[in-house]
């Protein structure tokens, strides 16, 4: 799936929606158990917060202070961009 330039909208909105800077009551913000690592769907691609539990560099930035997620495409898992301090990277 390529991401279109529509869906970064929503991407970066869902991103902001975990991190606190913005609300929106219509978007449910889960948490996966038990690392309480918060995420949020977007069709058939999930947003979630970089997990600070893990051994990776990613997870020491975010440790550090730096807002990290990450777009997952559902079906197979598949990481399709990187959210760092707001800016959107496509892998």
């Amino acid at each position: 799936m390529q991401l279109q330039k529509e869906n970064f909208e929503e991407h970066l909105k869902a991103y902001k929606i975990i991190f606190g800077e913005l609300q929106d009551q219509s978007i449910q913000v889960k948490t996966f158990s038990p690392s309480g690592t918060k995420y949020i769907t977007i069709g058939d691609t999930i947003v979630v917060e970089q997990n600070k539990q893990k051994n990776s560099q990613w997870a020491l930035k975010a440790k550090q202070g730096k807002k990290i997620a990450w777009v997952i495409r559902k079906k197979d898992n598949k990481y399709l961009a990187r959210i760092v301090d707001g800016n959107l990277e496509t892998l």
